[in-house]
């Protein structure tokens, strides 16, 4: 009798924790997938961005990060200095770095001598999140863990803790080593606990890893929440805190494939939610991406890294993700974030006299060292169809070819504007679609082998202008439009 009560309950308990894990029992996923996923960048982005970071970005595409003893590279914009570290400093290290940050004007660039590569510190950082990850790791009792990364400035980790005390850090030693260089904080400890109602800053779970509840939002009259976007499919459990049964906060309804605006996911939420971020500031209002200028201070709540502060320094047109394509016009900014911090709310203080009250500007996507990208909230909106306090409007259409009428996929499309470019490209069919505020554009499209067109077009409030172009394609080694009678010299129009 008692064996078959022991099997029953048995039984039951795999039927919970398949019911609670979304019908799979899965492994948490790679560390790439465990929140802020450190994307890196295949292109540098327009001005206001600095040189600084553009010589970054054209280090890790030259394959820096490939060379023997690879250290890691910080920045500093203030004295626009990238700084690299190798553990052995050869000639032919500092001369091939050298020759690609001289192309950057002004750029400065610091080698320093390291003593573990970032290939050893990753492999730290992923065995600690084994170990001690919660609901995940083999010891997970045995030490609050909140998160860890690595710490390129020191050579060395940081690791976020909830209590930090000599016990724990013991235990973190025993997993790195004593010679590792580990910076250990504090988080708040309830940051991470269940919270009814929900609010933004606070730790959401998925089968894929842990990540930071975004803000309240409404889609299709149904009251959710906004989270990140590379955390989840469409029909995935989200729970919070952690993965169990009783936990469970809601279902992904919304998170379109493909190349689009923003990394955000929409979940109708089956428990309350608050408009208020961490620890308890209301939201009042949301503000887009071109009411933000270059040098506004902006915050961010995530849960592992907390609050953090920097300023919006610039924009990428066009950002790489691993799940979605390519991000269409995201926003740069100096605050730190770290894995775990993705889909963590942006904001900005409505005053700073009364910090109680904020203003959202989006949500955490990635990362490299020394910057941060955002998705803005006009971008969010669109994606996931929510109900705005503000409204959305642009500039769509099709781009083809005039010869043979066919639609160009991968045509660019994009308008200047003071201090930034706006950049899309057509889809399969042909079509593009920008996001903008009112006003009147000059829309430029292009594509390898064809004349470029350029048109003006005015844009109203909350509609979308529609604007096609038909591209006239060019005889290779001729300067005329393919099917241009003889004798004709115009250019294009």
């Amino acid at each position: 009798m008692r064996r078959s009560v022991i099997i029953v309950l048995g039984v039951m308990l795999v039927i919970i924790m398949v019911w609670g894990s979304g019908g799979a029992l899965s492994s948490p996923g790679s560390e790439e997938n465990k929140g802020l996923s450190y994307l890196h960048p295949s292109a540098p982005a327009e001005a206001p961005l600095p040189k600084v970071l553009e010589a970054t970005a054209e280090l890790r595409s030259a394959g820096v990060a490939s060379l023997p003893g690879f250290a890691g590279i910080y920045v500093d914009d203030r004295t626009d200095t990238v700084h690299i570290g190798f553990t052995r400093i050869e000639g032919e290290h500092t001369e091939f770095v050298e020759a690609i940050v001289s192309h950057a004007e002004g750029v400065n660039v610091e080698f320093f001598e390291a003593q573990f590569t970032m290939i050893e510190l990753g492999s730290m950082e992923s065995r600690l999140y084994s170990l001690f990850a919660p609901g995940y790791g083999l010891r997970a009792a045995d030490v609050p863990f909140s998160g860890a990364g690595v710490y390129v400035q020191i050579n060395g980790l940081f690791v976020s803790l909830t209590e930090v005390t000599p016990e724990y850090i013991a235990a973190i030693r025993d997993v790195v080593g004593e010679e590792v260089p580990i910076s250990f904080f504090g988080v708040d400890p309830y940051r991470d606990g269940k919270h009814r109602p929900l609010l933004g800053g606070i730790k959401l779970a998925t089968n894929s890893g842990s990540s930071t509840l975004g803000f309240a939002a409404v889609a299709d009259e149904v009251l959710g929440f906004v989270m990140t976007g590379h955390s989840g499919e469409v029909g995935d459990q989200v729970w919070q805190p952690s993965r169990w049964l009783w936990n469970r906060v809601g279902q992904i309804s919304a998170n379109p494939p493909g190349h689009r605006f923003s990394d955000a996911a929409f979940v109708p939420s089956t428990v309350d939610i608050d408009p208020v971020v961490w620890p308890q500031r209301n939201i009042t209002a949301w503000l887009p991406s071109y009411d933000i200028e270059p040098g506004t201070s902006v915050t961010k709540e995530g849960i592992a890294t907390g609050e953090t502060t920097g300023e919006v320094i610039g924009y990428y047109s066009f950002y790489p993700s691993w799940r979605t394509g390519y991000l269409f016009n995201q926003v740069v900014a100096t605050f730190h974030g770290d894995k775990g911090d993705s889909g963590g709310p942006v904001f900005q203080l409505v005053d700073p006299a009364e910090p109680d009250n904020v203003r959202i500007l989006g949500v955490v996507v990635g990362g490299e060292e020394g910057y941060t990208i955002y998705s803005p909230i006009e971008g969010i909106a669109y994606d996931l169809d929510l109900e705005t306090p503000f409204s959305i409007q642009g500039v769509t259409g099709i781009v083809y070819e005039s010869y043979w009428g066919m639609p160009l996929q991968g045509a660019e499309v994009k308008i200047s504007l003071p201090g930034r470019t706006l950049r899309v490209y057509s889809s399969y069919g042909g079509s593009y679609r920008m996001l903008l505020p009112p006003g009147t554009y000059s829309v430029t499209a292009t594509y390898p082998m064809h004349y470029p067109k350029t048109y003006n077009v005015q844009v109203v409030s909350g509609q979308f202008a529609t604007l096609n172009y038909s591209l006239d394609p060019v005889y290779p080694g001729s300067p005329y439009p393919m099917g241009m009678p003889e004798g004709v010299t115009a250019g294009p129009q």
